[in-house]
């Protein structure tokens, strides 16, 4: 995948968050991020934010969180027009160690990765290597 010009990043977990920023703003310094605690307000932001635009992005999923769970969040992604998915890359990023979440992740076809936490540098890199 072509580095991302946006990252968005959904945890409900702020320090997650938090770690996340850091370490994409070290590494891509110039990148847009946008962070949500709610996975309801990520998809109200994406549904509203690539009906018309086409922003190459990356986005730092969760699994387990309340509201939507990472999985249900993809169900709701599934069905969004083919030019938002188009735009979009998934990376779970999950401290989960679940190898049903890892195999789930690797058959679902919107998720690039599937990545445990913590994120770091050299994972950020690799995600992107040209």
């Amino acid at each position: 995948m072509q580095r991302p010009v946006r990252f968005i990043l959904i945890d409900d977990e702020v320090y997650s968050n938090k770690i996340g920023r850091a370490f994409i703003k070290k590494v891509y310094p110039e990148a847009e991020i946008k962070d949500f605690l709610s996975p309801l307000q990520a998809l109200l932001y994406i549904d509203k934010e690539y009906k018309d635009s086409f922003v190459p992005t990356a986005i730092l999923l969760d699994i387990n969180m309340p509201e939507l769970n990472g999985w249900q969040l993809l169900e709701k992604l599934q069905q969004m027009p083919l030019r938002v998915k188009e735009c979009i890359s998934v990376f779970m990023l999950s401290s989960s160690i679940d190898p049903g979440d890892k195999q789930r992740a690797k058959e679902h076809p919107l998720i690039s990765d599937y990545i445990e936490k913590p994120l770091s540098r050299d994972i950020l890199k690799r995600m992107f290597e040209e």
